[in-house]
């Protein structure tokens, strides 16, 4: 064991960091910190990307095969201290070494081959295949029977319900052909160390698969011209010529110069061999050891086909590229192309697919199969006009209106969990791709995990009626029993789409007492889904879900705002992003003599001012349906496996929003830099939409610049570049902002993707306006006027800034406005000019029955709140609703800048702690337990 008090003194202020955010991912019963000090970064990171994508309950049994030396299981175990974790290796060495390393409680290491031969069959919840499978299948000489025996083996090991996950290479389509351009270097010596790229290509290409008989080694490959690529591609704007790499400089010398600026060999292969030389080209000490093994050997096809076989649902599969992969071993060493001579994104250096055991005759496959012949009877689109300039909107309505319950608890330990559905059936992500690309290449079977939801049109203008409803929900047909029904709270009122979905989203968070089991079937009461699996009720850690939401496991974008709003109003620092941080100085170096256009101070857009002098104007019903949106009706089938076969179960028509073009990918960009008084900065739009004011709000919306993807555009390279040109900057400048999700999965299969740009200043031809990213941060928790997609690009970008951003690390209103208002402590009452902004609450009772049909809804007026009315008895749902927070803080003219803000420590989280410690208690119980909905009003430690 390794002796850790004997470095705990030389921890320098970079690590103290690094195990705060190490705490913030795995509270629980055994948190050494020491421990976790010596763990290294990357091994820290591929534990939490594993993980991430592996949403399981409490108490689960997890095997990890091929452990080796166990470190990356010890970190998952750290990280999830409520699952169990064994670790499996062939290795009696790594098992031994593995023992007397790495002790937990939740942790043990077993010696054992893949197919896990002395496990229990049906006793497992989960099994992680990191980066073994294609050991295996090179071990075997390449026999897939082998592989998929394996497979077998371990499925049986499984319990239903239970999950795999499997981390590893994919093979291209057999019969693909690239182009892989290399650097034209020239080799010094015939030894494999010392061969140029394109004549180490030309080497493997005659000595791969070293065991085959009779001379049939190696692969097909031909070279042609570097003009090749031009001549089928005239439009291919030439990237530029390579640069010495530091292995260049070092095999070939200081003094050597490229003597031409076409410094490039082309060369024609199958991609298949294409990524496997791309794979193992640095590799040069081991070569000859691993010329027999084979990175790639199932496609995305064979995976889905063999997990199907094995009564497997293919619940997810996504790639994925290691930054520091791409940044070491493919920038500036090769470019691929298609046979179109397009460039081609780099070759992923993993694959992640999460498969779910079902029993026979359980769904597995949800799939649009034709066409309905019914015409769309309960989605309809409509056209309004504004009355004030004149503009028209086209929407899509449906009647009813839901909301989304969040049960949750504290355990001992301060951990939070979340009841949620999971497996609920939304076939629509699945329809029939009508002329869009899939940009990152993600795939979901169609089950999702989402929040429960609750039909509200019978919720009545009574307070107490409504809560006495809910409740009643949750009990019996969740099976949850609620802790105190005083402690309700309504969160934050979304927009999915603002601008074209006629629909709200007004969270309910609830707090429950534990129940007897961490799953358990969802009541036919509670979900009608029309198909033969509508999902059970599960047990999650809010951690978890934040991570799966980071890595794009969780296409549904409620949850992840629900989950990250109630952690913030408990007081629970979300866990850093999973896949690496963004720095505040990637967004413009601050220069207060040369301020770019849109950045002056006269110039920063005031959102609190423009709300309260918005200038109110109507929408008036035009005519039903739209020009470029359509409503259209599917037919939608679940299969599942019966026996060895592959059978239709059940099939129900949906109804669904397409563009007339098919086109439904949508960049959602939030700009970010530096403003003129050294903070950060974002950029938003503001206008007048239908949506919010429908639901009796002003009308006035601030989202986030978003633009229709083309056609053309068929990779997350190529939108890059399309954003970069909208904003004025090389691709350089734009970032992925987490993963695509879909706007409403129970509407439309239009993807979001977001992207985060170092702009600067702002292009002449766009209509955005920066402002303070703090105050942002504050007015949408006092104002209810913001975009979906906007929420998630902050949130994004609070925890992938990390501790490096400038935002707010509470709750607290601190920041100047231009008039006072007052807001009680939880936010659900407000007191201010401008209050008409906030729509009008179903679940407080300030919309009643008469408001629940879309389709007899008119547009022609504002239905507006009364400010006089705000301060009144009655309207929430907590017990004490008049205590408030006042702010009357006059808007500077000048604001300093602030000092450097040292690095956040353990003390000073630490300190964050004890200082909101009690706050969180009842307004009428200053000795009672825990108030969650509290909100923070102290100042504390400065963490921006």
């Amino acid at each position: 064991m390794v002796d850790k008090n004997a470095h705990r003194l030389d921890i320098n202020p970079a690590k103290a960091n690094k195990i705060k955010d190490f705490i913030n991912l795995a509270r629980g019963d055994h948190n050494p910190v020491e421990e976790m000090a010596f763990v290294p970064d990357y091994v820290v990171q591929k534990a939490s990307l594993i993980s991430a994508h592996f949403l399981l309950p409490s108490n689960a049994r997890v095997v990890d095969i091929g452990c080796g030396n166990g470190q990356v299981t010890y970190a998952m175990a750290l990280l999830n201290p409520l699952r169990n974790f064994v670790g499996i290796d062939n290795d009696r060495h790594h098992i031994e070494q593995a023992k007397r390393q790495y002790r937990l409680s939740n942790l043990t290491f077993e010696y054992s081959d893949a197919r896990l031969p002395d496990v229990e069959d049906n006793s497992l919840d989960g099994i992680i295949n990191s980066n073994i499978l294609h050991e295996i299948y090179s071990a075997h000489n390449r026999d897939p029977d082998v592989l998929a025996d394996v497979l077998a083996a371990q499925v049986e090991k499984l319990k239903p319900g239970g999950m795999m996950l499997i981390r590893d290479y994919m093979m291209p389509p057999n019969d693909e052909y690239v182009f892989l351009e290399l650097p034209d270097t020239p080799s010094i010596g015939k030894d494999v160390r010392e061969l140029s790229y394109a004549d180490l290509l030309i080497e493997y290409s005659q000595s791969a698969r070293p065991m085959e008989d009779g001379g049939s080694e190696g692969f097909y490959l031909e070279e042609f011209g570097s003009s090749i690529l031009q001549s089928l591609n005239p439009t291919l704007e030439k990237v530029g010529t390579y640069e010495m790499t530091d292995k260049d400089r070092e095999r070939l010398g200081a003094d050597f110069t490229f003597d031409v600026e076409d410094n490039s060999r082309v060369f024609r292969l199958l991609h298949k061999w294409a990524v496997e030389f791309i794979h193992r080209k640095d590799e040069r000490n081991t070569w000859h050891d691993n010329l027999n093994r084979e990175y790639t050997f199932y496609n995305s096809r064979d995976y889905k086909r063999e997990l199907t076989r094995l009564g497997m649902r293919f619940a997810f599969s996504a790639p994925y590229r290691n930054p520091w992969v791409v940044e070491n071993f493919y920038k500036g060493k090769f470019r691929l192309y298609n046979e179109d001579a397009r460039l081609m994104p780099p070759p992923a250096t993993n694959y992640f697919i999460v498969a779910q055991k079902m029993a026979d005759k359980q769904s597995l496959i949800l799939d649009e199969r034709r066409p309905s012949t019914d015409k769309a009877e309960n989605l309809e689109v409509i056209t309004v006009r504004d009355r004030k300039t004149g503009a028209l909107h086209e929407m899509a309505r449906r009647a009813g209106e839901k909301s989304d319950i969040i049960p949750w608890r504290l355990t001992a330990d301060n951990r939070l969990m979340i009841y949620v559905i999971s497996g609920f059936p939304r076939p629509i992500i699945n329809a029939v791709k009508r002329g869009n690309a899939n940009l990152d290449s993600k795939n979901w079977s169609g089950h999702l995990i989402e929040p429960i939801m609750m039909d509200t049109v019978g919720l009545t203008s009574d307070v107490e009626e409504n809560r006495d409803k809910i409740v009643e929900f949750v009990e019996e047909n969740v099976k949850l029993g609620v802790l105190d029904k005083s402690r309700m709270y309504v969160g934050p009122t979304y927009f999915p789409s603002p601008d074209t979905i006629d629909e709200a989203v007004e969270p309910v968070f609830v707090p429950v007492k534990k129940p007897p089991s961490s799953t358990w079937s969802i009541t036919e009461q509670s979900v009608d889904s029309g198909f033969k699996f509508s999902g059970q009720i599960i047990e999650l850690d809010a951690n978890d879900i934040i991570r799966a939401a980071q890595v794009g496991l969780l296409p549904e974008p409620r949850l992840e705002l629900h989950v990250y709003d109630l952690m913030k109003t408990l007081g629970i620092e979300p866990p850093p992003w999973v896949t690496g941080k963004l720095t505040v100085d990637q967004f413009r170096d601050f220069d207060e003599n040369n301020v770019p256009k849109g950045l002056e101070k006269e110039n920063i857009l005031s959102i609190e001012k423009l709300l309260g002098e918005w200038e109110q104007s109507g929408f008036q019903n035009e005519k039903l349906g739209g020009e470029h949106l359509k409503a259209r009706r599917s037919v939608f089938v679940e299969e599942g496996k019966f026996g060895g076969a592959m059978r239709g179960m059940a099939s129900q028509d949906y109804e669904f929003l397409i563009t007339e073009d098919g086109v439904e990918n949508i960049a959602v960009v939030s700009p970010l830099t530096r403003g003129w008084d050294n903070q950060l900065m974002i950029g938003v739009e503001t206008g007048n939409l239908p949506v919010p004011q429908r639901l009796g709000g002003s009308g006035v919306t601030i989202t986030a610049p978003s633009f229709i993807i083309p056609r053309d555009v068929q990779t997350i390279e190529d939108a890059k570049i399309f954003v970069a040109d909208k904003f004025g900057v090389t691709p350089d400048r734009v970032w992925q902002l987490g993963e695509s999700y879909f706007s409403h999965t129970g509407v439309t299969p239009q993807r979001i993707y977001p992207f985060v740009v170092a702009a600067g200043g702002r292009p002449d031809n766009q209509t955005w306006q920066y402002t303070a990213a703090k105050k942002l941060d504050n007015l949408i928790y006092a104002f209810e006027v913001f975009s979906i997609a906007l929420l998630k690009n902050m949130t994004r970008i609070q925890m992938k800034l990390g501790s490096d951003h400038a935002l707010s690390g509470d709750r607290t209103l601190d920041n100047a406005h231009h008039k006072p208002f007052d807001i009680n402590v939880l936010k659900d009452q407000i007191q201010r000019p401008g209050s008409e902004h906030s729509p009008l609450s179903r679940v407080l009772g300030q919309r009643d029955s008469r408001d629940a049909d879309p389709m007899k809804r008119s547009y022609d007026q504002k239905i507006t709140r009364p400010v006089d009315k705000m301060p009144g008895k009655g309207v929430s749902l907590q017990k004490d609703p008049d205590e408030k927070l006042t702010l009357d803080i006059k808007m500077k003219e000048e604001v300093a800048p602030k000092a450097a803000k040292p690095d956040v420590s353990i003390k000073a989280s630490e300190d964050l702690r004890k200082a909101t410690r009690d706050i969180r208690k009842p307004l009428n119980d200053p000795d009672g337990p825990d108030r969650p909905n509290r909100k923070p009003r102290h100042k504390g430690p400065d963490l921006s």
